[in-house]
């Protein structure tokens, strides 16, 4: 038996950790909607597992080139950002600046990457588009339209959002645990 656990096992849970983290959050997002309380301790222990699993999943990994590191810094400002953001805490606009700044550079790293090669040769209709993610963008529609009727004080906004980030939740957790196709 192998006393030694493998890295790529120690991956796997990280990234686990890091979904589970995210499904926190979305928890707490919905409690800081809703206006229900223990809110801030969802957000902050989200936001907090986001950036410690993330953090080590980092620094365990060997070969670390250039997008890696703004990857890192990319993730550490954008927690802080929503953190700052939704708790209305003082400096936002520091990290407001930062955090585009190094969205931008991540966007150009990302695009001046070599290798960076489009696949022509899949081609997607509509249909076959919709069968595919019809979920996610029935998901992504109950929580937009959920926070615009929050934001105009509007009825029907609670099913909305419980219904969309109930869904974002299973969405999370179905990437966590369920099969991944090989390509």
């Amino acid at each position: 038996m192998q006393n030694k656990i493998n890295l790529n096992t120690i991956n796997q849970i990280l990234t686990r950790l890091i979904f589970v983290s995210v499904g926190i959050l979305i928890i707490g997002l919905l409690y800081k909607i809703m206006h229900w309380p223990y809110a801030s301790i969802f957000i902050l222990s989200g936001f907090g597992g986001i950036l410690f699993f993330y953090s080590a999943k980092f620094f365990l990994k060997k070969n670390k080139i250039a997008l890696d590191f703004l990857k890192w810094i990319v993730v550490i400002l954008f927690c802080f950002r929503a953190t700052f953001i939704i708790m209305h805490w003082p400096y936002v606009l520091v990290f407001n600046i930062l955090f585009f700044a190094s969205l931008i550079l991540l966007f150009f790293f990302w695009v001046l990457k070599p290798n960076n090669q489009s696949n022509s040769d899949s081609k997607q209709t509509v249909s076959s588009f919709l069968k595919q993610n019809g979920f996610y963008i029935v998901v992504a529609l109950c929580i937009l339209i959920g926070a615009f009727f929050k934001i105009m004080h509007m009825p029907g906004a609670g099913p909305f959002l419980i219904v969309g980030l109930a869904g974002a939740f299973i969405w999370a957790v179905n990437d966590m645990f369920g099969k991944k196709s090989k390509p």
